[in-house]
């Protein structure tokens, strides 16, 4: 069966995104990740994770640390994992992109993806194994936007929007987020334009 254009978009936007980052999979721990992640023992074992969870922020992203560390306590499945977040977000705004943007021409929506996926301002973000709260925070945050692009029950974002919040407080923005695109959506961008072009 042949692949469609949105299915080869995906494709080639992961494909991009996981290459551009390879390297880093032999990249090991250093500076916070020590504070966080190797001497940190309560994302040693979901059993101390749990106890002290209560108690803790950005729970979600410690849980993600725990999942990493009992599979092995090796940096490559953290860069693995940091890596595969990246992809994902670069995917999710490439359908966010096909949800705001006109449908009748293809890069409109593919070409931010792949500026997303190899832009240096996400190096941090995907090869700092403790830069994964914004990574992981993103995959919720836009998630929350999908659904909601997508007419899905206002439940789903709801749900998105505090696992979000529990990865990193920045998320406090999406409300804001999804009220500049309902602004947006209903502003006639066209007819602004031609005013404008008149004025001048």
């Amino acid at each position: 069966e042949p692949l469609t254009p949105a299915r080869r978009d995906v494709a080639i936007i992961a494909a991009v995104a996981l290459a551009a980052y390879l390297p880093s999979l032999l990249g090991p721990f250093h500076f916070d990740d020590y504070n966080v992640i190797v001497n940190y023992s309560m994302v040693h074992a979901w059993s101390s994770f749990f106890e002290h969870a209560s108690g803790g922020v950005r729970a979600l992203l410690k849980a993600s640390y725990v999942l990493n560390w009992t599979i092995s306590p090796d940096a490559f499945g953290f860069h693995l994992l940091n890596i595969g977040l990246h992809a994902a977000n670069a995917v999710l705004l490439y359908f966010i992109g096909k949800r705001l943007l006109p449908d009748n021409v293809r890069n409109y929506s593919l070409l931010p993806a792949l500026l997303f996926a190899l832009h240096p301002m996400q190096t941090e973000a995907v090869t700092y194994i403790s830069g994964r709260s914004s990574s992981l925070m993103a995959t919720f945050y836009l998630g929350a936007i999908l659904a909601y692009l997508r007419g899905a029950h206002w439940g789903w974002s709801c749900l998105l929007f505090v696992l979000a919040l529990a990865t990193r407080e920045t998320a406090v923005t999406l409300p804001a987020a999804l009220l500049l695109i309902e602004i947006c959506r209903r502003t006639d961008w066209r007819t602004i334009a031609r005013r404008q072009g008149a004025h001048w």
